[in-house]
This record gives C-alpha cells, sequence and structure tokens, in this order.
C-alpha cells in the first residue's frame, strides 16, 4: 500500500460550474448511456476507484466528483465515451456505448502551444488545459453532431488527431480516461504543485458540433512512405510556369499578383510534401505592407486546405513551432484596454460603396416576383467584369461597386437558360467573358437539385454535408468577394420564419462563410404577403417575412419595395416614361450594425426586366425641400420627447449611429440624407431641440424637445 505523500493542502478548491458544463457540453446530445467517473485511490496509489452515472443525471455527477476530489491525493477523470449499462467493474473497449466525439491529450512540452498550425481547419470546440507547470498541457475535444457509435472508428480517428498533433498515442482507445475540468490535478511526483484544470468552450465562429465526415476530412490517414526531402531552389512547374521558388518568392514580396503567386508557391510546397506548419512558417517573409502576418497565415491555409484536396496530398505533419494559439488561452482582459484603441481606425471595406460591406452576411428582401435575383445577378456580374473604379459605372444596391473578383451565385429558383437568358439581355457585349472564371452561376434545378445547407431533424439545427462541400469549394476559389445564396427558404430546412434560434442559427452559419472566405454572403429573402402597404424604409423592415431573427441575425438588411400609383406616376413624369404597376421600386438598408448610407434610392424597371437605379434621386413636391408639415413635425417632436423620458434619446451625432436623428427622418419619413439634416440644424438653431444630459451617472445625453412647434 502506497500512502498519499503529495501536498495536502491547497487554497485551490474543485469548480462546480466547470465539471457541470464540461459534463453537459460533452454528453448533452446524447440520449442514453452511462458516464463513468474515475479516481485515485488516495491509499493506495492507482487510478482503480469508480462510480457510474446515467447521461440524464450529470448534476449528481458532477456534486460527486466535486466532493471526491477535495481529499487530498483523489484526482478525477472520466470517460469521454459512454459504457453500457451491463459493463463490469473495469470496462474495456467491448463495453464501450458511443463517443460525442473524438479527442487527443496533449501532454508532450510544445504539443499544446503548436498544435494550431495543424488544427486551424478544424478547431477543437471543447479545451480542457490540465495544466501549466512546467509547461502547458492539454486535452482537445471535438464534439460531432452524431455520435460516434462504432469502436473501431474512435480509436481510428483519434490515433490520426494523435500522430498529426504529436499527441499521447496510449489514450487512443475508446474507454481511455481523461482528466475532468474543473478538478484538482493533485501531484504524486516530487516537486509537483496541486493545479487545477481548465475549462475552455469558445464563443467565437468555429463550429459547435461538427457534421459528419469533417474531422476526418481534417485528419486525413497518414501515408506509410516517408516524404520527399524539399529543396529550396526545386524548379516549380504549376500549370505552364515555370519559375525557382526563390525568384517567385522576390515577385510576392514585390506585391505583383499576391494571391495567384502564393497559391502556385504553396501547391509547390504542398507538391514537395512540406507540411501545414513548415509552409505556414514562411507567412511572416510573405507579409505585404499593411497587411499582418496572422492575415497572411489565413489566406495561406485555405490554400493549404483547398490544394490538399485537389491534389489528395495529406498534411504530413512534420511539425515545427508555431506562434502560439490563442484558442486554448483564458481570456486576458488587459490585452483589450484603451491603449490599443488610438490612431485612425480601420476603414469599412464595401462592397457598394456607402451600404453594402465587404465580408459580412447580408439579407436582400423584396416581394416575389419584384426582381432581387435580376439585380443579385447583375451586382455579380459587375463585380467579376471588373467594372470598379470606372466613371460611367452605375451605382447598385446604393452604392458603387468598388471591387472586383469572383462572384459565386447558388440559385434554387432559376434554370440554366432563364439564367444564360437574362445574361445575354443585361451583358449583350459579354462583358462576363472578359474574365470568363470569375463569374460563377449554379442553377440547383440543373445540378442534381436544391439542397439544404441548414437543416433540423426536429431537435437539433444541423449544418449538412452540402455546406461543409460548399465553404470548402469557397475556400479555394481566389479573389471571392460575392457569394449570393437564392432565396433563404430553398437552402434552410428549418422553420426560420418562426423560430429565433434557427433564425440564429443559419447567420451564424452565413457569419462563419463570410469571415473565413472574406467575401460578402448575400442571401435573398421574401417580405410577407399579407396586403401591407410599404410606404417607409421602416414599413419595408416590418414586412421582411419571418421572426425579427431574421433582420436583427445578420450584419445588414437590405430592402426593396413596389412605389404605389399616387407616388410613382409624378416620377413617371419627369423621367418622361410611361406608367406601368411595377415600374419604379424603391430600396434602402433598413437595419446595419456598423455605419452605412439609410437613403431610399429609387429604381426604374428596363425593357430587360432589370431594375437600375436612378443616378439622381427624382423630385416630388412633398420631398424637393427639407421642411415638414406641421403635424408631421409635432409627431417627430413626440417621437423625441418620449425617447429622452425613457431614458433612450435621439442624438445629433452622427457617431450614435441608430440613435442619430437624421437616420430617424431618414428611414421613417423617407427624406433624403440632405433634407434631414436640413431639419435637424433648423430645429437646434431655433431651439426646437437642445441638446441635455439625460443620466448624470453614465454621462449620457441627447435630444430633448425645446419648444413645441
Amino acid at each position: 500500500m502506497i500512502a498519499y505523500a503529495g501536498p495536502t493542502q491547497s487554497e485551490l478548491a474543485p469548480d462546480y460550474d466547470q465539471v457541470v458544463r464540461q459534463l453537459v457540453f460533452w454528453f448533452g446530445g446524447c440520449m442514453a448511456g452511462v458516464v463513468e467517473i474515475g479516481w485515485f485511490d488516495a491509499v493506495g496509489g492507482k487510478l482503480n476507484c469508480f462510480r457510474r452515472f446515467d447521461v440524464g443525471d450529470l448534476e449528481a455527477c458532477a456534486a460527486f466528483v466535486v466532493e471526491t476530489n477535495k481529499v487530498p491525493g483523489q484526482s478525477a477523470y472520466f470517460r469521454p465515451a459512454l459504457i453500457v449499462n451491463d459493463a463490469p467493474r473495469f470496462a474495456r473497449d467491448e463495453h464501450f456505448g458511443c463517443a460525442p466525439g473524438p479527442w487527443a491529450d496533449l501532454d508532450r512540452e510544445g504539443a499544446a502551444d503548436s498544435a494550431s498550425s495543424v488544427y486551424s481547419l478544424c478547431r477543437p470546440n471543447m479545451v480542457i488545459v490540465t495544466g501549466r507547470k512546467p509547461f502547458t498541457r492539454a486535452q482537445l475535444f471535438w464534439r460531432r453532431e452524431e455520435p460516434i457509435a462504432d469502436a473501431a472508428a474512435v480509436r481510428d480517428l483519434n490515433t490520426r488527431i494523435a500522430t498529426q498533433l504529436g499527441g499521447d498515442t496510449h489514450v487512443v482507445n475508446p474507454t481511455s480516461l481523461m482528466r475532468l475540468a474543473g478538478t484538482i490535478a493533485w501531484p504524486w511526483k516530487p516537486g509537483r504543485v496541486p493545479e487545477r484544470t481548465e475549462l475552455v468552450l469558445f464563443g467565437d465562429q468555429r463550429a459547435k458540433a461538427y457534421v459528419r465526415g469533417a474531422i476526418e476530412r481534417a485528419f486525413p490517414v497518414m501515408p506509410t512512405l516517408p516524404a520527399p526531402q524539399p529543396s529550396a531552389a526545386s524548379p516549380l512547374n504549376i500549370g505552364t510556369s515555370f519559375l525557382s521558388v526563390d525568384a517567385l518568392m522576390a515577385r510576392i514580396r514585390a506585391g505583383g499578383e499576391w494571391h495567384n503567386n502564393t497559391l502556385r508557391l504553396v501547391g509547390h510546397w504542398i507538391a514537395c510534401g512540406q507540411s501545414d506548419a513548415e509552409i505556414l512558417a514562411t507567412a511572416e517573409h510573405l507579409t505585404l505592407a499593411g497587411y499582418t502576418a496572422d492575415d497572411t497565415r489565413r489566406d495561406m491555409a485555405r490554400m493549404i486546405a483547398g490544394g490538399r484536396v485537389k491534389w489528395n496530398k495529406p498534411n504530413l505533419a512534420t511539425l515545427i513551432d508555431a506562434p502560439p494559439a490563442n484558442d486554448a488561452g483564458a481570456l486576458d482582459l488587459m490585452a483589450w484596454t484603451a491603449e490599443r484603441y488610438v490612431g485612425e481606425a480601420k476603414p469599412i471595406a464595401w462592397l457598394c460603396q456607402g451600404t453594402i460591406p465587404l465580408a459580412v452576411p447580408a439579407l436582400m428582401a423584396a416581394m416575389g416576383g419584384l426582381g432581387k435575383s435580376y439585380l443579385a445577378l447583375d451586382l455579380a456580374l459587375q463585380i467579376a467584369a471588373g467594372v470598379a473604379g470606372l466613371e460611367q459605372q452605375r451605382h447598385i444596391l446604393g452604392g458603387k461597386v468598388v471591387v472586383e473578383g469572383t462572384a459565386v451565385i447558388v440559385t434554387a429558383e432559376d434554370s440554366f437558360d432563364a439564367i444564360h437568358r437574362r445574361l445575354n439581355r443585361i451583358d449583350p457585349t459579354s462583358r462576363r467573358l472578359r474574365h470568363s472564371k470569375r463569374l460563377i452561376v449554379v442553377p440547383m434545378a440543373d445540378a442534381g437539385g436544391a439542397r439544404p445547407l441548414i437543416a433540423s431533424d426536429g431537435k437539433n439545427l444541423t449544418r449538412t454535408d452540402f455546406f461543409e462541400e460548399l465553404k470548402r469549394q469557397l475556400l479555394m476559389v481566389p479573389d471571392l468577394r460575392l457569394v449570393v445564396i437564392d432565396p433563404l427558404q430553398a437552402f434552410v430546412m428549418a422553420d426560420v420564419n418562426a423560430d429565433p434560434a434557427a433564425g440564429q442559427f443559419m447567420w451564424s452559419a452565413m457569419a462563419e462563410l463570410a469571415a473565413e472566405t472574406k467575401a460578402t454572403i448575400l442571401v435573398t429573402h421574401h417580405m410577407r404577403k399579407d396586403g401591407m402597404r410599404i410606404v417607409t424604409a421602416d414599413d419595408a423592415r416590418e414586412a421582411v417575412r419571418g421572426t425579427t431573427a431574421i433582420v436583427d441575425g445578420g450584419r445588414l438588411t437590405y430592402a426593396l419595395w413596389k412605389l404605389h400609383e399616387e407616388a410613382a406616376k409624378p416620377i413617371c413624369d419627369q423621367l418622361a416614361v410611361p406608367f406601368e404597376p411595377g415600374c419604379l421600386v424603391r430600396g434602402a438598408v433598413v437595419k446595419a450594425n456598423d455605419e452605412a448610407d439609410y437613403t431610399a434610392h429609387t429604381y426604374h424597371r428596363q425593357e430587360s426586366g432589370l431594375l437600375v437605379q436612378l443616378e439622381s434621386e427624382p423630385m416630388t413636391p412633398d420631398k424637393s425641400e427639407p421642411s415638414l408639415s406641421k403635424p408631421a413635425a409635432r409627431e417627430i417632436l413626440k417621437e423625441v420627447d418620449r425617447r429622452f423620458t425613457e431614458g433612450n434619446p435621439f442624438s445629433h451625432s452622427a457617431n450614435s449611429s441608430a440613435r442619430y436623428l437624421v437616420h430617424f427622418l431618414m428611414r421613417q419619413h423617407s427624406m433624403s440624407r440632405k433634407a434631414a439634416m436640413s431639419v435637424l440644424i433648423d430645429w437646434m438653431n431655433n431651439g426646437v431641440v437642445v441638446v441635455e444630459v439625460r443620466d448624470r451617472k453614465s454621462g449620457l445625453q441627447g435630444l430633448k424637445v425645446g419648444r413645441w412647434l
């Protein structure tokens, strides 16, 4: 009998909250099975004490762990896999039930710090930091949407991950024991001190649960033959290029066609057998002015992923140390103090100047048949044809296109022939062939039928295999700027119209696509057909079909609505065009998370059917002057008074975004920005509204009614 001789006192205590959060996150999707807890015998010095709990009783399990772990020497463990109900006292692999996903134990010095250079394309969604002295050790877990029921598959996948990450290959069997988060690791070795293990769950864009096959693709079966040794002067033979690596790197550093040349270089290194980490280690040397090494690393990681799939060249994982990952670290509040926010802020990168940002998920909503799909096709054509910077360029969706590159449309409503006819009508000179590979339009009806990106089994929302496949291919597209998903309801098999959680889940997936591809993800959607009369931008926002999560979940919503006859006829007279129902359409940004131009825009339907934005807004009797009727002015002042009283006052500052009175006048009263600003200036000059402090404690100030009109 060996009695525990390590430290018997510690200021640390087991953390019940961490234990239960870990168990619930990991086992929460399992319907049946047994969770087994193991702990060291403080007298015998062996890990031979066990207790079992039903998977539906995780709170009681956590409470037991905390009480057991308080005793010095009794470090606590759990089996990441559930075991069957009738397993004997010492469970073996044949008593395996199912596992929520694979895992890896990185207990070798340096393994935890360098792992992110390998797993960056399929990141663990749960991490347990098992210790930081004398070096950081961690256990990584990848939860799947569906538990793995095959013990051999668990062992195989664990072995792949451990091999590629430099993990412990002795804990790959399905019924391994792993540390529990929030518990005290009582040391048995001399010189060690007690440490509390730490749970890390993530609030970033990574998947909370991976679809079937995603982890397997990220950690492929390793080849048995050794890789050829790369040579720095190896001739480059990619396509028709015959350049030395040195010459190509010189071109990259000089800024010439950075993306295409870097893509060639990455492909060459993959062909030579270099590992992901070795390739990514060159990022700093290939980073241009105005970018960071992290920016370069992210772009190269996408190139590596695409290349390995295209040429079937798995990562050989001959790892070198990569910059330490932030993924498994605790939040450092002091890294985000005011000193970090000095100087000029990075400006918004626009797709359409002033209205549609680049690299965000956005919504375009309109009644069916109004022309939103046609407008999206026109936008994609302009981006692919390279109109940015042309003096005679048209406005689209409120602004001029300011980028060029590849645009992808995935549509479920239009056939190949319909799209072909539309392109011929709006592009009679075939500008689309100027850069023929940059316009990609996929008519799902002719490509095997529509398939969902998001689906529900009645209980859980999931990203489908089609989502993962689309994402994989998009990451391989060079200079991607725009992806159109048309329409929303054809690609989301979940009740996003009634269930806010489904809407938020959908937007989370689209945000991930936007962040990783750095392209704008534009989703088209319908408005309600309940007879609602749309006059203002606020009316249009309210008319978007579905729960508030449809509008609020995206970064931006642009709405289109038909001008009614009484408003359209005077404009037709000014334009000297005949009036026809639906010939004039209004459009505006109705929701944005950042700066945006809320001005309403007028569109005229051309003979081709395309909506073309007017270059200057028509003057109508009630919109030509910045003045308001007295009843309208009093209604606005009532709203100013109400908001000040309720503690959410309007502001006279454009930096206040949603509280800016000018934005309210533009949205609610369809005023131009110039007219709205004239009203605000006039009212402030004449004391109609005044700036006062609303909350002295917080310093909040805003507009208050100074005198009534």
